[in-house]
């Protein structure tokens, strides 16, 4: 059974409005004034050039330390 003329119309604006909704869900940056702390070695480097307020600003993610030896990152 073909579809009606108005499903016809309709099925396009709705996948548009959907698409549009799901970009501007998945643009939306973090807050700006999100920071992580650092420690250690990478802590201790970032304070040394200005901490957040210097060169390197603010850290942006959180610290891992997942690497061989318990090396961070």
């Amino acid at each position: 059974m073909p579809a009606s003329p108005s499903v016809k119309a309709t099925t396009p604006t709705l996948a548009a409005l959907l698409i549009g909704f799901l970009l501007v869900l998945c643009s939306t940056q973090p807050p700006a004034h999100a920071a992580y702390a650092t420690s250690g070695a990478i802590g201790t480097m970032h304070k040394s050039l200005g901490g957040n307020s210097g060169k390197l600003g603010p850290a942006v993610g959180p610290q891992r330390c997942t690497l061989i030896q318990k090396g961070c990152y």
